[in-house]
C-alpha cells in the first residue's frame, strides 16, 4: 500500500500477469494509512498484522466518470477469516 501527500491511499498488486495501482476508497484503510509517512511504500502485512493463513480480497469498483473516462478503485478491502485487526502504532 502506499500513501500519497495529500488524501490518496493506492493499492498496487499483480493479478495475472497484469499490474495494477489503483486509488483505495476503503474509509478504515485510508484512515490508517494517514499515520504513515507519505510517499513511501509498505507491504499489507506491515500496515494491517495478519494471522497465519488469512486471505486478504479486495473489492474493485467503477468509479464515476472522471475527465471523460472511468477509473476502477478498491471499494473495500476484506481479510478472510475475519478477525480482529490491532493496528501496530497504537489505534
Amino acid at each position: 500500500m502506499r500513501r500519497r501527500e495529500g488524501f490518496q491511499t493506492r493499492a498496487r498488486f499483480l493479478l495475472g500477469d497484469e499490474r495494477y495501482d489503483l486509488v483505495v476508497t476503503d474509509p478504515i484503510y485510508r484512515e490508517h494509512m494517514e499515520r504513515f509517512p507519505p510517499e513511501e511504500e509498505y507491504p499489507f502485512t506491515q500496515v494491517v498484522p495478519l494471522a497465519p493463513g488469512a486471505r486478504v480480497f479486495l473489492t474493485i469498483s467503477l468509479g464515476e466518470e472522471f475527465r471523460g473516462a472511468f477509473y476502477k478503485l478498491v471499494a473495500a478491502i476484506i481479510v478472510f477469516p475475519l478477525q480482529v485487526v490491532r493496528w501496530r502504532g497504537g489505534c
